[in-house]
């Protein structure tokens, strides 16, 4: 099988064989890209509509979609739970077949995986489009949505943990093959993702299968809102790590080729997201700072949790911008910060995933600001959380996901992309 964009040794990805026919392989990985895009068209079509429903002059609405809850429900749970898992799965099983140089274990299994999330999606799509489900992103209790919301989110993270279980067979059997070696980085980041996950979905699959969705069948009447938040932001706040790491792996495995460069430091790589797995799950309730059931001394500690949460995103800021000095230097820089501008900006592929880093840095800094208690206090409930959010997951992660699409279509099709 030939190799192209080879990467660092340590990290190689090779490519699709060119061929007239799809691989299994090939259809794998292509129905969880596109699947992502058409989740990301749709949702992402409607954020400008809640802006236009908002403002004094326009009050401008879709028709299908008439109401802002419901637009903002669809724009919120389309994009950051469907889109991202269907795009992350897909290149997960991309970056652990060609790092390990082995097909995936039971490849069967990963359809069905598929088909769970796929049915889960389109349970969920028709309880937003039939205005079932106005819960929003967060969908917080006493909001109540339509059992088959509540069921499309438990095939969804059913699908994902069947996900896991495929990508660490896979490994066990590259292990066996090859004791005392290092697990490629790219694998290693993502084995370090679909763990850090399956720990956080435990809080959102208490919180769903026993308190919410019988809540919604009728099957209990009362349910506690203070405990419900808190399981899900044990869930939602690595949920936005889970978005984030297959954008480090892009940068720490894919870039420094695709700039002429190399990695500065692969073990410090590797202890960023160790030290991201262990941190990242305890700090959700950060996001409850003005909830009164939440003890000072609580939120203190999540406080001080927050703030070490932002250590492997500074490691990590080091190590690539060292790789992106190099990078510059081998392209004419000569000063200090020149090489700053002397990036590959006229490759899509670098440029997008550029952009993003520079995007993610102000969300991380926003973000280290949220983690303050008392300037969450008074940023809670305005625009800048939302702009904070978006600055990580439609500037970083989403940018860096297109920059991938740039040339991991081309590899899967055998074919240019059209109007390169």
């Amino acid at each position: 099988m030939q190799a192209a964009h080879k990467l660092p040794a340590q990290n190689q990805v090779l490519v699709f064989p060119k061929a007239g026919l799809l691989t299994s392989e090939q259809w794998l990985v292509g129905s969880h890209i596109i699947t992502a895009l058409v989740a990301l068209a749709i949702g992402i079509f409607l954020g400008p509509f809640q802006l236009f429903r908002r403002a004094p002059m326009l009050k401008l609405q879709i028709p299908v979609f008439s109401y802002y809850y419901q637009a903002l429900t669809v724009h919120g749970v389309i994009n950051a739970l469907f889109f991202t898992t269907f795009f992350i799965v897909g290149f997960s099983y991309f970056v652990v077949q060609r790092s390990l140089e082995r097909p995936i274990w039971k490849p069967k299994l990963a359809w069905v995986a598929y088909g769970l999330m796929l049915v889960g999606l389109l349970m969920v799509m028709y309880t937003l489009i039939t205005n079932q489900a106005n819960v929003l992103y967060t969908f917080y209790p006493s909001m109540i949505a339509s059992p088959f919301f509540y069921l499309g989110l438990v095939l969804l993270v059913i699908g994902t943990w069947v996900v896991t279980a495929i990508l660490f067979m896979t490994y066990y059997a590259w292990r066996k093959e090859h004791a005392g070696e290092h697990v490629p980085l790219a694998v290693f980041a993502t084995l370090t993702n679909y763990t850090m996950w399956c720990v956080a979905t435990i809080g959102v699959a208490i919180e769903v299968l026993f308190m919410l969705l019988p809540l919604s069948l009728g099957l209990i009447h009362t349910t506690d809102p203070q405990t419900a938040r808190a399981l899900f932001w044990f869930f939602g706040h690595p949920l936005v790590y889970f978005w984030l790491v297959p954008a480090y792996i892009s940068w720490y495995t894919m870039l420094p080729k695709q700039t002429n460069s190399k990695i500065f430091s692969d073990p410090l790589a590797r202890v960023a997201f160790i030290v991201l797995l262990i941190f990242s799950i305890p700090v959700g309730v950060h996001h409850m700072y003005v909830d009164p059931g939440v003890s000072m001394v609580m939120k203190t500690i999540q406080g001080i949790f927050t703030f070490a949460v932002a250590i492997p995103s500074l490691l990590t800021a080091f190590n690539i911008g060292a790789m992106l000095e190099l990078a510059g230097r081998r392209r004419g820089a000569t000063t200090m910060i020149d090489w700053m501008w002397k990036q590959d900006w006229g490759n899509p592929v670098v440029a997008a995933q550029l952009v993003g880093m520079l995007m993610f840095v102000v969300g991380g800094v926003t973000g280290i600001i949220n983690a303050s208690l008392t300037l969450n206090v008074a940023l809670h409930n305005t625009s800048w959380i939302p702009a904070h959010f978006h600055m990580t997951l439609a500037g970083a992660v989403t940018m860096t996901f297109i920059g991938i699409l740039y040339w991991l279509l081309p590899m899967i099709r055998g074919r240019a992309l059209y109007s390169t």
